[in-house]
């Protein structure tokens, strides 16, 4: 099948955030994964599929990096700004609606436009904590952010639309973090309010501080401006909306009334001096700012509303747009009373922020998201639209189970198993709400609720009444994790404060009977033995430990982990588990315990930034706190242990051969939940109801044994100091191909360059990976890429030799600290390396952002 020059734009278009984003430069597959993945999900491109899987299967043959295959998927494709950069914290339209300045959790303020060919977001800088509030001026040159150090800080444009950065100003600080930052339009006033319980006006002019207006008290939460009057109103915890008037400075306010005994969450202001009010509960209320006292218009009520809101004036979405806990973006038009309001479409995680302008909508959420919404009928995520929080492989591999709000969902494709290319269409089967699953050997599927209860259904007679194994037990008991073991005969569960249980599952029900007490652990997922006698759980303080179920309060420690670890696999020999930690490394364990220590499967680099103030100290503890997009939430191993796969906050599915260590990534349309093997496939579950089944090329051929995920440690680490090298080698190219042979010396090794997060090195980022460089980003800033050398170097040299190059002496002496001097190697000069002449600077200099 042709595909046409533009067929082929339009899909390059389509996938624009994609390849943009932090993971769109995973090897030279990741072009041809996403393209066939865009052919299976979005209406009009499936002329794709034929030329993307061939490209595909060319290069994973040529090269032989893992490469990810979409063999079906019944996710939908849905417009995106921007992803990849975890938990959106704030966002705001210019008032254009042409770009959207927004913040996310790694602490960077970005801008990037919402229409046109330009989708990279830019960083226009970098704060001490997260962003909570975001406002632009009139004139859309400047905006104004506010952080939880209680900074209030103006960003103002260089030069032209086109030319020229940000630059940022700080106007004053609240004693504790900001909750909301508003703009009057008119006159270019500032107004916050933060969390020490002060509604504050700053000075732009050049002034010191800002002018008390008055105090709201803590609980205040929410902050608006009314566009007509220049008056502020405030709403809080205890459901009071009040009036200000910021020129009398007396600190005396207007009751307009209360909302409720219920908490405020965000106030927006419309035409004609109309305030809405968002309750936590979900209803929205509607006053008139000029009218005190008088009663409120009820506008609608959907719940819990607790991700912001925004009023659009124009287009389709006229009305309010609010943000749900559970990332439904809500619509309300504003013309009659009592209505209910309109999904327009879902995050994957809670809506996080909402703004409006000049017609456009965008939303930002949990799940790293920025989403444009520019239509008023709904559109669901998927076609099924079917809550999926867990999901579980049949014994005889012929369909899976998902469970979740919506009950209990059976997915058999056509002619049983994985095969195909066609998604299968989920049926019903109970309309129970579950959060876990796990099939017994017998076929059973035993269900475990919110509510506490412990429930094994049989699948091929859904009318017969289920067989009770724990009844309802409220929240008091909350079975957080399930599992089949002991050759599938017996039900685990993880329970709420850590206790290990065991479950009788035959028949007759056996209501009342005790469960045998394993051990206490953490309450984290636990993974289980391919025989199902020993599990493996997480401790609160790191420990790795082994319980033994056929004996009772018998259990071995494996080791300890190096960060918090949610997701946990044992390989189909049982002879290594693998843990996958908020850091983003996959680590692989002697699941016998005799060998000490873990193995260092994979790190995701090209994620998170350190999250702390730039100082060593503190960088080093914020990347260990695990807040960035590299938390991995699900681990899955192949059955002949050949590759390892992730699903991370950032939203990608990441995949590993554990011979070789190289990898590949696949970002979805939606964020991934789940991940687990079926039939030596990759299945990946989002949370709307889309399941995606992944072929992983070139790696699981060439293994045709069970591998123990031994991939080899490298025997080297080599770190280069980027900027130190970028004044040594004065203009001059530095071949990064060469000083890795050179240093290296043939060995197993890691190379790595940390680099500043600054758009002007992406060039630079894509010369080391195909030079065989790894380059996380760090924040910008002599001191924060100080830190991340360190952290890096402190890691490696507990294992093996480190070479780093660096003449820095600050550096040098801290690195000195580090201890295993003996394992550490300084190179302090390049020149053997450098091309003589001036060959054009491959390492950026300080005007394009290297040296900081």
């Amino acid at each position: 099948m042709t595909v046409t020059v533009a067929e082929l734009l339009g899909a390059l278009r389509a996938q624009a955030a994609e390849l943009a984003s932090p993971g769109g430069s995973l090897g030279q597959q990741v072009l041809a994964q996403q393209l066939l993945h865009q052919a299976r999900t979005r209406t009009g491109d499936e002329a794709l599929a034929r030329p993307a899987a061939n490209r595909l299967h060319r290069l994973a043959r040529i090269a032989g990096d893992p490469a990810l295959n979409t063999l079906w998927t019944s996710s939908r494709a849905r417009r995106r700004l921007a992803s990849g950069f975890g938990e959106i914290t704030a966002l705001a339209l210019s008032p254009d609606g042409a770009q959207v300045a927004f913040a996310a959790a790694d602490h960077f303020v970005r801008l990037v436009p919402t229409a046109g060919t330009q989708v990279r977001p830019t960083p226009l800088g970098v704060l001490r904590h997260w962003v909570s509030a975001l406002a632009w001026g009139a004139d859309g040159t400047w905006f104004v952010t506010g952080d939880h150090a209680g900074d209030v800080v103006e960003w103002r444009r260089r030069g032209s639309a086109t030319a020229g950065g940000y630059e940022s100003r700080l106007l004053g600080r609240h004693h504790d973090y900001v909750r909301s930052v508003v703009v009057d339009r008119n006159d270019g006033s500032v107004f916050s309010v933060g969390d020490d319980g002060f509604l504050m006006r700053w000075d732009r002019g050049g002034g010191e501080g800002g002018r008390r207006i008055g105090e709201p008290g803590r609980g205040c939460l929410a902050l608006a401006v009314d566009p007509a009057t220049g008056l502020l109103c405030t709403g809080g915890r205890g459901g009071e909306v009040r009036r200000w008037d910021p020129e009398q400075g007396d600190g005396a306010s207007t009751l307009m009334g209360l909302h409720g005994p219920v908490q405020i969450t965000a106030l927006v202001t419309g035409p004609g001096s109309k305030v809405v009010s968002v309750g936590r509960d979900g209803t929205l209320l509607a006053w008139d700012a000029s009218a005190p006292g008088a009663e409120p218009r009820p506008m609608g009520r959907a719940g819990p509303l607790t991700g912001g809101a925004a009023y659009q004036l124009a287009g389709p979405l006229a009305g309010v747009i609010c943000g749900t806990a559970q990332g439904r973006v809500m619509h309300w038009t504003t013309d009659t009373g009592e209505e209910r309001p309109r999904a327009l479409g879902t995050h994957d995680r809670g809506v996080t922020a909402v703004s409006a302008e000049a017609g456009v909508t965008v939303t930002g959420g949990r799940d790293g998201f920025l989403m444009v919404w520019d239509r008023s009928d709904p559109e669901p995520a998927g076609p099924w639209d079917i809550e999926v929080w867990t999901v579980a492989v049949d014994p005889m591999g012929s369909s899976v189970v998902t469970g979740g709000t919506d009950g209990i969902h059976r997915w058999a494709p056509a002619g049983g198993g994985p095969g195909g290319t066609r998604a299968p269409k989920p049926e019903l089967i109970w309309d129970s709400p579950v959060s876990h699953l796990a099939f017994l050997a017998d076929g059973r599927l035993a269900c475990g609720g919110e509510d506490g209860s412990l429930l094994v259904r049989d699948p091929a007679a859904p009318a017969d009444p289920p067989v009770v194994v724990r009844p309802p037990d409220g929240r008091r008991r909350t079975v957080r994790h399930l599992a089949a073991v002991l050759g599938g005969t017996t039900l685990l569960t993880v329970m709420a404060d850590g206790d290990l249980l065991l479950w009788p599952s035959g028949d007759p029900p056996a209501v009342g009977v005790e469960a045998v007490w394993i051990g206490r652990g953490s309450g984290g997922m636990p993974a289980v033995a391919p025989d199902g006698r020993w599990v493996i759980t997480v401790g609160e303080t790191g420990e790795l430990t082994r319980w033994e179920l056929e004996r009772p309060g018998a259990m071995r420690t494996l080791g300890r982990v190096w960060s918090r670890t949610r997701a946990l696999a044992v390989t189909a020999d049982g002879a290594r588990v693998v843990t996958g930690d908020d850091r983003g490394r996959l680590v692989s364990w002697d699941a016998t315990g005799l060998e000490p220590g873990g193995r260092l499967l994979s790190r995701r680099t090209g994620g998170a930034a350190p999250t702390a103030e730039p100082t060593a100290k503190d960088a080093v503890g914020a990347v260990r706190d695990g807040r960035g997009p590299s938390r991995i939430r699900s681990i899955a191993v192949a059955p002949d242990g050949s590759w390892v796969a992730s699903v991370n906050d950032a939203g990608l599915v990441e995949c590993w051969d554990t011979r070789t260590g190289r990898h590949t990534g696949l970002l979805p349309k939606a964020l991934p939940r789940v991940v687990t093997s079926w039939d030596g496939r990759l299945l990946v579950a989002d949370r709307h109801g889309g399941l995606t089944l992944l072929e992983v090329m070139a790696v699981a051929a060439a293994t045709p044994t069970v591998t123990p995920l031994l991939f080899t440690d490298p025997e080297v680490t080599l770190v280069v100091d980027q900027q130190w090298c970028n004044r040594a080698s004065q203009g001059r190219l530095l071949d990064f191909g060469a000083l890795r042979a050179d240093l290296s010396g043939g060995r197993p090794h890691r190379a790595v360059v940390p680099c500043p997060e600054v758009s002007e090195l992406d060039r630079f980022r894509g010369y080391l990976r195909a030079t065989g460089w790894s380059a996380p980003l760090v924040k910008p800033g002599r001191s924060s890429l100080r830190a991340a050398i360190l952290e890096e170097v402190a890691e490696a040299v507990a294992a093996a030799r480190v070479v780093v190059v660096t003449g820095d002496p600050e550096l040098r002496r801290a690195l000195g600290a580090v201890g295993c001097a003996e394992r550490l190697t300084f190179v302090d000069s390049v020149e053997r390396w450098l091309a003589p002449g001036a060959g054009g600077p491959v390492v950026p200099g300080e005007a394009e952002g290297g040296i900081a």
